[in-house]
């Protein structure tokens, strides 16, 4: 299961291949990346996308601005996905823990934050949650 991105991002990501993609992250992430058909728009990316794919990123995205995910937040993205992808193929949250080199506890929140995310669809069959509302005596002031 990819990792979830902005309708942009996705595009990108489909018109790249996920290693040109990356690297693409990895060179200009957390910025604003301005595609111009000019010599130096096809300098800056095709060292790191090859010339090939600038020649079509140019072609799909001349005069637009893109805002490519941070490096650090696709890795992450990724490595919540190969967790998912483990764990629905029956791995312990201790065996996770340990193959990923964190805490159970941080597992079964990556877990849990997923089933949340895919529950949500399903959440307008169940009842409201009640909200409690604390006597105003008890509130600090």
């Amino acid at each position: 299961m990819p990792p979830e991105y902005s309708n942009e991002n996705q595009d990108v990501l489909n018109l790249l291949g996920d290693d040109a993609f990356t690297r693409l992250c990895m060179v200009f992430g957390g910025t604003r990346l301005y595609i111009a058909d000019s010599e130096r728009s096809r300098q800056r990316l095709a060292p790191i996308i090859g010339e090939t794919l600038a020649e079509k990123m140019i072609a799909q995205y001349r005069g637009q601005s893109l805002n490519l995910p941070r490096l650090s937040t696709l890795e992450i993205e990724k490595r919540k996905q190969a967790i998912m992808a483990d764990h629905q193929n029956g791995m312990s949250n201790r065996d996770l823990a340990m193959k990923y080199e964190m805490t159970e506890r941080y597992i079964r929140s990556i877990v849990s934050s997923h089933n949340n995310k895919t529950d949500a669809g399903t959440a307008e069959d169940t009842e409201p949650q009640k909200q409690f509302i604390l006597p105003r005596s008890r509130l600090r002031h």
